[in-house]
């Protein structure tokens, strides 16, 4: 499972980067100690195996965190984002069936009223560590396992013709979809991955996973990045990005900018694309 691939990096590479944003850096051991313990969290507030867990979503190293907290209580993730409509929102957690709706202590959370429970996950710095609970823990619950079939997150379609409708992915398709990008990407300890696209898009996943099974280290873009090349080549060139997935218009974006790719693009060695068709003109 790619939740072993974080224990053990934390076990051989603990001081190696493993996520960033542009308030927060953590290592391999801080990630790993706080999805340990926000997911012995949730266990002791009933969160059982395959519960469809909601997660009032922002972009965030902290996102990452309950993501990957939840997928070790064994739960399912359903990830909302904030900035869909509030009835979308609900709609999505009627749909899901979701249990509990983890939301940062700054959100709205009235849409999950009726639906499910609300859970706080509030800090003593609640700008910077808005899903922080509970400290480091010294003794740990024995993890639940979900079966290779069992739901780990569950994403919506867009909803462009018709309501949106809730798609289930199972553990055994993350797992093979991850070692299969890690190793025809050649990904390792070395890179650093971009993530672009919000958490409730199928993009999202690669990053997060592939990330932690290669060792790499995953840069948390805030939600406007994809829109200003200027910003994004100076983020890939600050960051030293060397993996990223997109969508073709964010490159032709960049194409057109006038920018010189190749002087800010020098780390970038992978660029996949994906969600629709190259326009080959291009």
């Amino acid at each position: 499972m790619i939740l072993d691939a974080l224990t053990e990096a934390r076990e051989s590479i603990p001081d190696a980067p493993a996520l960033k944003d542009v308030r927060t850096e953590l290592t391999y051991d801080e990630f790993a100690r706080e999805v340990d313990a926000l997911a012995a969290r949730l266990i002791e507030l009933g969160v059982s195996i395959e519960d469809r867990i909601a997660i009032k979503t922002s972009k965030s190293v902290w996102t990452v965190v309950a993501i990957l907290a939840v997928v070790r209580a064994a739960g399912c993730y359903v990830p909302i984002s904030h900035l869909n409509p509030a009835r979308r929102q609900a709609q999505q957690l009627e749909d899901t069936g979701a249990t509990f709706l983890l939301a940062p202590v700054n959100a709205s959370s009235d849409n999950g009223v009726g639906y499910c429970r609300v859970i706080r996950l509030s800090s003593d710095d609640e700008i910077h560590h808005p899903w922080r609970k509970c400290s480091y823990r010294s003794t740990l619950p024995e993890w639940p396992e979900c079966t290779p079939e069992g739901s780990v997150y569950v994403i919506f379609t867009s909803g462009t013709t018709g309501r949106p409708k809730g798609i289930v992915h199972s553990k055994r398709g993350i797992e093979i979809d991850c070692a299969w990008t890690v190793e025809l990407l050649e990904m390792g300890q070395s890179d650093r991955v971009l993530n672009l696209t919000p958490f409730d898009w199928d993009v999202s996943v690669f990053d997060m996973f592939a990330s932690i099974k290669a060792n790499a280290a995953l840069y948390v873009s805030d939600e406007l990045l994809a829109r200003s090349p200027q910003q994004l080549l100076e983020t890939i060139e600050r960051e030293r990005i060397s993996v990223m997935m997109v969508v073709p218009r964010t490159l032709i974006l960049l194409v057109e900018s006038g920018e010189d790719l190749a002087a800010s693009c020098s780390s970038l060695r992978a660029v996949v694309f994906t969600g629709e068709v190259f326009p080959i003109e291009q």
